[in-house]
């Protein structure tokens, strides 16, 4: 009942065994990010803390679409149809809350499983944010494809918000390789299953578990360049212009607020001179 999809929530119908492809999404980010810049061109883009946040990507099999259908009116005809979705977990606080490493350590989130749309994905993080998304499809069985999903889904429901988020303990990049590890059987291998705390290189513990296939064949053009084109999508330009402006007034409320405390201030005498 919470589908993330052009910015909405939406009840979602899932079909039986419809998945086609596993893709194990990663991109960077930090605490915060320091860009610099001259005559157009970048000459700094860091981020402080740097670490990777990780996702499952489940492309749908031809004619085996997820369907929508609007909360307030469930019995409605289908509002829509989606035939690649996300899968993540994501650090959720109180509203207004920033994520920061700090707090990922200390138990300050609550780790919230997102279903979410590929193109809603891409605006959040492509349009919005101006994130990199890495892919790699998992050498995965039929069986295992469609085991996955279900899991998913149940855990989705079973977890709810009562699991604390912790970087290395509960995160997005644990949790999406708890999932992963529970439909596999790596026999000897067992022990790879260790290579899953730290969020920085999740690739090499794909690699570890033998789930990329041979010769870089698992390796994907990143999401940027696969949907390219979804840049130009009238309706993400609209939603993308439409909260840049949103934001830009919060912000210049923020600094009028902020203007008008230090002037109440200083009319009553504080700070003295």
């Amino acid at each position: 009942a919470n589908f993330m999809h052009d910015g909405k929530f939406w009840i979602a119908r899932f079909p039986a065994e419809p998945v086609a492809a596993v893709i194990f999404q990663k991109w960077d980010f930090g605490e915060s990010r320091l860009r610099l810049g001259l005559g157009g061109r970048s000459l700094l883009d860091f981020e402080i803390f740097h670490v990777a946040h990780t996702e499952l990507r489940f492309r749908l099999k031809p004619g085996r679409c997820v369907v929508l259908y609007a909360q307030e009116s469930p019995g409605a005809p289908p509002a829509g149809k989606v035939d690649d979705l996300v899968c993540s977990v994501e650090a959720v606080g109180p509203a207004g809350t920033q994520f920061s490493v700090l707090g990922a350590l200390a138990n300050h989130f609550v780790a919230v499983r997102r279903f979410k749309s590929l193109q809603e994905s891409f605006y959040e993080r492509v349009i919005k944010e101006r994130r990199v998304i890495e892919q790699w499809e998992l050498a995965l069985s039929e069986e295992k494809r469609q085991e996955l999903l279900r899991r998913a889904i149940r855990l989705s429901h079973e977890d709810g918000i009562a699991r604390l988020y912790h970087m290395f303990l509960n995160s997005c990049t644990t949790a999406a390789f708890q999932l992963i590890d529970s439909v596999m059987d790596y026999g000897i291998r067992q022990w790879r299953t260790v290579f899953q705390r730290i969020p920085h290189f999740p690739e090499a513990y794909l690699w570890a578990r033998r789930l990329l296939k041979p010769n870089g064949a698992s390796r994907m053009p990143s999401l940027n360049d696969e949907k390219n084109a979804w840049k130009q999508d009238e309706a993400l330009r609209r939603r993308f212009y439409d909260y840049r402006e949103s934001t830009r007034e919060e912000r210049a409320a923020a600094r009028a607020d902020r203007r008008g405390k230090i002037a109440g201030r200083r009319r009553f005498g504080y700070p003295p001179a």
